[in-house]
């Protein structure tokens, strides 16, 4: 009753907060725009990539401490616990320390490379105080997230984050409305995220007593930091790269251009993580326990509905795209560079394809199979980082985001395959032969509501097509894979009756 509590809790305020940063950014993008222009805008996206490239230092120990901690918090080992998150405060802060070095490299290198509208201090300032969140993820943020996740209590990060980012918002508002420069306004922002520092470590302190310095760390609980890593470095060059890349072969407007669809997009694939990122804790507590029968059942029924939810939103999205953009971006100047169907296309199957995988990825990083599967992790960073080289001269955005379709469409058959073969008991063929149904089904919806005239003039109408095209979409696709989990079940029975 309380795990069931627990999960329902960690999903409400993961969807709560996941809405909090649609917002954050659906809101404060457009007045970015409206006020500094696209140029801007671009320098900023990009800066928060690359330093998001510096942010790998940090990779894998998040994920590893989560994992090292699922059996002495299912076994109130408070003496394990202790040694655990000794030793990951003592690489948090190692990689803290390389962040920050690297976060000053770049802001004296960076402003060198790209030229824009803001000179080269002012460029050099910004990347700086971007750095700020950065930083205070790896000095505090980073190992009480680690346990609270492992506890299946992200709910508390979550909440504390929402109120950031909501301060965060009013801040840039304020300042922006007052005609403060770029630099204020991002400083409002950073400062906000920090406020998250003082609260989380009161709730830790508060909550778990027990937490003691003085305890041996136990370095070896992090054995899988390195392959952990391996994975997390191969995300974020498959996905991060894309807007490096844009900006610097095709320039800071079209990286602006492409932070707009990124940021719809994004959004829509962080509302369907709100599941995945609540369950990690809960199968991560299935499988230490060894319950291989309650993991299959449990999986299947969560790979359906995320199903269900993947392509339902991915296909409204794609239907109501260039009606949203011309709604959100009417103050912007050159609204119509932004208007590109080939891009609305891409970005819906490249979202829909990374949708698909996730239910994989959840149960992978709930066993801790990093390891196992960071060959996979690697070919697909390969084909993405080299497709986009390759393609990003002749094609432009379009190109990039066709590299990473080829490049998520492998990993999604690789770690399907994998989880099937070695976590769980599913039949892949059923599973392949589902998805493709579930693909002729979005042809003939998109073909149906495509050729039908509709004119969106206010975000009221697009509300209600919205909520239309959903729930259509969700219905037809819920039927279908209701239908093949059932199937599932039946054969899940019927090998547990023969073994």
């Amino acid at each position: 009753m309380l795990s069931r509590l627990l999960i329902f809790k960690n999903i409400i305020s993961n969807l709560f907060y996941q809405l909090i940063n649609i917002l954050f950014n659906l809101i404060l993008t457009p007045l970015i725009l409206a006020k500094f222009g696209s140029d801007v805008n671009g320098l900023v996206q990009t800066i928060r990539q690359i330093l998001n490239y510096a942010a790998l230092v940090g990779s894998g120990i998040s994920e590893s401490t989560v994992v090292a901690l699922y059996k002495p918090i299912a076994e109130n080992d408070q003496k394990k616990i202790n040694s655990i998150m000794n030793a990951c405060n003592r690489v948090f802060f190692n990689a803290g320390y390389i962040f920050s070095i690297l976060a000053l490299i770049i802001s004296v290198i960076y402003p060198l490379l790209v030229k824009g509208s803001l000179d080269y201090y002012s460029s050099s300032i910004l990347v700086l105080v971007l750095g700020i969140s950065g930083a205070s993820e790896f000095f505090v943020i980073g190992k009480y997230r680690a346990l609270l996740i492992a506890d299946q209590r992200i709910y508390i990060v979550n909440i504390i984050q929402s109120f950031a980012l909501v301060l965060g918002l009013i801040l840039a508002y304020i300042l922006i409305r007052n005609d403060f420069n770029i630099i204020v306004v991002q400083l409002g922002v950073s400062l906000s995220f920090v406020l998250r520092v003082v609260i989380l470590g009161a709730y830790i302190n508060k909550c778990y007593p027990f937490l003691d310095r003085s305890i041996d760390k136990d370095m070896e609980a992090l054995s899988k930091r390195k392959s952990a890593t391996i994975h997390q470095l191969a995300g974020i060059i498959s996905f991060g790269s894309q807007i490096t890349i844009v900006s610097v072969f095709c320039g800071n407007k079209d990286a602006s251009i492409y932070s707009v669809y990124l940021l719809v997009f994004n959004g829509l694939g962080m509302l369907l993580s709100t599941i995945s990122s609540a369950l990690i804790g809960a199968f991560g507590n299935i499988l230490a326990r060894k319950n291989t029968f309650l993991v299959n059942k449990g999986f299947r029924f969560y790979e359906s509905i995320f199903y269900t939810l993947g392509f339902s939103s991915y296909i409204t999205a794609f239907l109501l795209m260039d009606s949203f953009l011309k709604l959100y971006l009417n103050t912007v100047k050159d609204m119509s560079d932004y208007i590109r169907p080939s891009t609305i296309l891409l970005f819906s199957l490249l979202g829909l394809v990374n949708s698909l995988r996730t239910p994989a990825a959840t149960i992978i990083n709930a066993a801790g199979h990093y390891k196992e599967t960071q060959r996979s992790a690697i070919i697909e960073m390969i084909i993405c980082f080299l497709g986009q080289l390759i393609l990003v001269s002749s094609y432009g955005i379009d190109g990039v985001i066709f590299a990473s379709l080829v490049a998520y469409l492998y990993r999604f058959i690789d770690v399907d395959r994998y989880i099937n073969l070695n976590i769980l008991q599913n039949n892949q063929l059923m599973n392949f032969f589902r998805i493709i149904l579930c693909f002729v089904l979005s042809y003939f919806m998109v073909f149906l509501f495509k050729h039908n005239s509709i004119e969106i003039v206010s975000y009221i109408h697009f509300f209600i097509y919205g909520v239309l095209f959903f729930t259509i979409s969700f219905i037809l696709f819920f039927c279908l894979n209701f239908l093949f989990y059932k199937m599932a079940i039946k054969e899940l029975k019927d090998n547990v009756i023969q073994n």
